[in-house]
């Protein structure tokens, strides 16, 4: 059961849900605690996926059956601690928007988000690991103080980048980066 509330309501609305139901279990191994999820812009049925902390700087493919295919490096990344990820075509090239931003302990004086060329899996079969097109890389830092973000998005019309942070005292927050 999910809740609906917004700015103005008074009253809640329930939504009711479908039982959910499990599409496929993971075939690569590698995947041991998938933290960001994104549909690709180049075919219908791939997802993307990257561990959260403590992996290297890569993202995994696989089909809606589970299907591995394929695991990108990306030169030139570090992954202290990647929460999520997003997919989008910006000026004509499909990407993908990987996002360091974890900060558990809000210690963290600046985060990192990689742009990356969306690999064509279709092109390759799986197998070892590719390199992936590093784009672009962003340094930020939040401009009042660290913060533990969970959760991104992009929006293409504006180009800009929402960051949702979570908390356990206050209350969560979004911010938004102007993507330069």
């Amino acid at each position: 059961v999910g809740t609906l509330c917004g700015a103005d309501d008074v009253a809640e609305s329930r939504i009711e849900y479908a039982p959910s139901k499990r599409l496929a279990y993971l075939a690569n191994q590698d995947i041991n605690e998938s933290s960001g999820l994104a549909f690709s812009r180049r075919a219908d049925s791939i997802l993307w996926t990257h561990n959260d902390s403590g992996d290297s700087p890569r993202v995994f493919a696989f089909d809606l059956r589970g299907a591995h295919r394929g695991t990108y490096t990306i030169p030139g990344a570090t992954a202290i601690d990647w929460e999520d990820m997003a997919s989008f075509v910006l000026d004509g090239q499909p990407c993908l928007l990987l996002a360091d931003v974890g900060d558990n302990h809000t210690r963290r004086s600046t985060c990192t988000l990689y742009l990356i060329k969306e690999p064509d899996v279709a092109r390759k079969p799986p197998g070892p690991s590719s390199p992936a097109k590093l784009l672009q890389t962003v340094h930020f830092r939040y401009e009042d103080s660290a913060h533990d973000c969970e959760s991104i998005a992009f929006d293409r019309s504006s180009r800009t980048v929402l960051l949702l942070t979570k908390t356990l005292a206050d209350r969560c927050q979004v911010f938004a980066l102007a993507w330069p």
